[in-house]
């Protein structure tokens, strides 16, 4: 099965509402949000009469999205420590979204994660962003126009010592495409690239030996032009002596 379908016989946990709050609690987010956006689930109320935090706490959302984001968060973990480095910090969407001040008035991103590669004793900071082709253009404009004012008014500084990569994960080409033309335009209409990669599930499964999966030479730029990268030698991310603020370093992998 591709990332983020279901799988005869898959076993997946729930999270008890007191799991919920006690989690919600370790990482500093209000509970509503984290019910919201964690990417995890409790039940409603249980048999024992222990309720949900809002009464009656909904199911993980598109679950499909959920599973394939987790697939990659994990691979990175994986192969990062198989090179001998490690995901030094990893935050899920609720920890990972952004409020800021910006030309007089707040704007925000929501990565669907974030967090830390150490790749050979350099740190990699980075946002990423799991797509399945769901979301239509005026979804795209906004999610952009969102980064490219965080990038613009350096409100990374808040969660980073230096500007985090964009990293998109497509569930296949044509996602991939996709987003790449969205970001192009972007790019072309604000005079501010972001700084983007971006790979597909397929990719990453065929790099999964001594290639590195996505670690490997997957990545590529918007524009597409030139061969795929690896996250260590793309030019993108930020060079050595990064480090994530201990204020949002909580997650460890």
């Amino acid at each position: 099965a591709q990332p983020g379908e279901p799988v005869e016989g898959q076993e997946l946990l729930l999270l008890t509402p007191l799991g919920l709050r006690l989690l919600a609690r370790r990482d500093g987010v209000p509970v509503r949000r984290y019910a919201r956006l964690a990417g995890v689930s409790a039940p409603h109320a249980s048999a024992a009469g222990s309720a949900s935090p809002s009464g009656a706490t909904p199911p993980v959302r598109h679950r499909a999205h959920q599973l394939g984001l987790n697939s990659a968060v994990a691979w990175l973990a994986s192969k990062a420590r198989a090179g001998g480095g490690q995901l030094a910090a990893c935050r899920n969407e609720a920890q990972s979204t952004s409020r800021f001040r910006h030309g007089g008035g707040t704007s925000w991103v929501r990565p669907d994660a974030s967090g830390v590669l150490v790749l050979g004793g350099r740190a990699l900071p980075f946002l990423l962003e799991y797509d399945r082709g769901t979301l239509d253009s005026g979804d795209f404009r906004a999610k952009l126009a969102g980064y490219g004012r965080y990038y613009a008014g350096d409100a990374w500084r808040h969660d980073f010592d230096e500007a985090p990569g964009l990293l998109f994960v497509c569930s296949d080409g044509r996602a991939e495409e996709r987003v790449a033309r969205a970001v192009r335009r972007f790019g072309e209409g604000s005079g501010s690239p972001l700084p983007v990669l971006l790979t597909t599930d397929q990719l990453r499964e065929w790099s999964a030996g001594s290639r590195g999966g996505l670690l490997g030479p997957v990545w590529r730029t918007p524009a597409g032009a030139g061969p795929r990268v690896s996250l260590s030698g793309s030019g993108t991310v930020p060079p050595p002596g990064v480090a994530v603020s201990e204020r949002r370093s909580r997650g460890r992998a």
